[in-house]
């Protein structure tokens, strides 16, 4: 199956995203001792641009590919990612509130009726932690 017929488009920047996440897993694990990685958790906000079942396709052919400091170190790695909501915060009162996605803004606020948002969350991507032994 490829990564096109995963996600419905293409979406490439997803395995470099992935890439980059097992790299930096290594070394941290090189740098602890950890021989063999079980659990890797991403938060990936919902306005990131970043396609979760994409980056999931990836990440299985990623750990293929990326060399590990020890052989097998991603063999039984499990990839959890949690969704973050998209928020907007208002300048004028401070009220902040979901969005579902760009087409939502600009939106009144719910609280005072300003449209002077800013987005608050939503846009980021980070390991949030992964388990080993």
């Amino acid at each position: 199956m490829t990564l096109e017929e995963v996600t419905g488009r293409r979406a490439m920047h997803e395995l470099s995203l992935a890439q980059e996440v097992l790299r930096t897993v290594n070394d941290s694990a090189r740098d602890n001792g950890i021989r063999r990685v079980t659990r890797i958790r991403l938060v990936i906000g919902k306005m990131s641009g970043v396609l979760p079942e994409a980056l999931r396709f990836s990440f299985d052919a990623g750990r293929e590919i990326v060399p590990a400091w020890t052989p097998g170190l991603f063999a039984a790695a499990r990839l959890d990612i949690v969704e973050k909501e998209a928020t907007a915060k208002c300048r004028r009162c401070g009220e902040a509130f979901p969005v579902g996605d760009l087409l939502d803004l600009p939106r009144p606020c719910p609280a005072c009726g300003s449209t002077d948002l800013s987005l608050d969350g939503g846009l980021e991507m980070f390991i949030d932690l992964f388990e080993g032994d």
